[in-house]
């Protein structure tokens, strides 16, 4: 696809699941379920109409997490590095540069230092996390390693995903109830003219 094209792709699919986000607005909370976005080397994808702290303080009250993952601040431009140092409510850093680790200290110290995030090893991170709707002192953790492939697991992912939210949105358009919500494989019959609300997940 190359690079440009991947940009933009990703930036109109995520803007797309925004405005799928807002308007959860006419929903009460309770019925709103949860989501997560994972963004990936996100400074090249939040190209959002609005500014990002609206994006960050308004996702939570509609039940969508956000993962915004990156590889060092020189990546992001100035906005976007101010929003997510002050709006990202839970920060995880893994190894870091001098550089990074000498700004990142503001969000670490005193118990981390810039020199300990320059010195964090294989599998371990610095984080300071919201919990309870306290923010923690910055600790340090270490990551499970990635637990071994299994063959053949990753295309029957995306075939599951295909059948599951695919053929839901094609049948939606017809004004049709999909098959994979038919029913049969659950025992219980679809109601007409709901092709299937989205089941809750539970956020990372």
């Amino acid at each position: 696809m190359g690079d440009d094209a991947a940009r933009l792709f990703g930036s109109i699919l995520l803007a797309h699941t925004w405005q799928a986000a807002t308007r959860r607005s006419t929903l009460a909370e309770p019925d709103r379920p949860d989501a997560s976005l994972v963004i990936d080397e996100c400074h090249n994808f939040l190209n959002l109409p609005g500014h990002v702290n609206d994006v960050l303080a308004e996702a939570r009250g509609y039940r969508l997490s956000l993962v915004l993952a990156h590889q060092h601040l020189d990546q992001l431009p100035a906005d976007l590095r101010e929003a997510l140092s002050a709006d990202a409510r839970n920060k995880i850093y893994f190894n870091a540069s001098p550089k990074d680790a000498n700004e990142l200290k503001h969000h670490t110290a005193p118990l981390i230092s810039p020199h300990d995030l320059t010195h964090l090893g294989a599998y371990q991170a610095a984080a300071r996390l919201i919990i309870d709707g306290q923010q923690t002192s910055a600790f340090t953790l270490r990551t499970r390693p990635l637990p071994a492939l299994v063959e053949g697991r990753a295309e029957a992912v995306r075939q599951a995903s295909c059948q599951r939210f695919t053929g839901t949105v094609v049948a939606r358009r017809a004004g049709q109830a999909p098959e994979s919500t038919a029913g049969r494989a659950s025992g219980h019959a679809s109601r007409e003219g709901d092709p299937g609300a989205p089941s809750a997940s539970s956020r990372s």
